[in-house]
């Protein structure tokens, strides 16, 4: 029986050219396997799409979705993803994620379930609060030089 979850990762692009190859080599280094990721442009005026399509040509962890509607993806995510996913994580195209971050998901929701899931959001928090920590001690260290 396989114990990782599926994921489903979503990026829209709009005017991101310039950070299409930092998130894309950040995605490509997560640790965890059983993985897809959603991109679309959301009709930019620069190169975005044909930079992304340049980019994910040959990589089959990515899938390109054509956008008829720009908002369907905002509103409902799940109605473009397949059904296959247990999860989808929305990653906006200047973000960067932790390599680790979708083992840490896997095993919150194989130790929590639906009727006790309070410690998985509390683990998204925990989350946040790392990331936002990191900030803070980065403004901390700059402001004190």
């Amino acid at each position: 029986m396989n114990t990782e979850s599926k994921f489903a990762i979503y990026t829209s692009f709009y005017k991101s050219e310039r950070y299409i190859d930092q998130i894309y080599e950040n995605l490509m280094s997560i640790k965890y396997s059983n993985w897809t990721w959603f991109v679309t442009d959301d009709f930019s005026p620069d190169n975005t799409k044909s930079k992304l399509l340049n980019k994910i040509q040959g990589n089959n962890k990515i899938v390109y979705l054509e956008q008829q509607y720009k908002k369907q993806m905002y509103w409902k995510p799940n109605s473009m993803i397949p059904s296959e996913y247990e999860y989808i994580l929305l990653v906006d195209s200047d973000d960067l994620v932790d390599v680790n971050i979708l083992t840490v998901y896997n095993h919150l929701t194989k130790k929590y379930s639906a009727t006790n899931s309070l410690g998985l959001e509390l683990g998204a928090i925990f989350w946040h609060f790392v990331d936002i920590l990191w900030i803070y001690l980065f403004f901390f260290f700059y402001l004190v030089r």
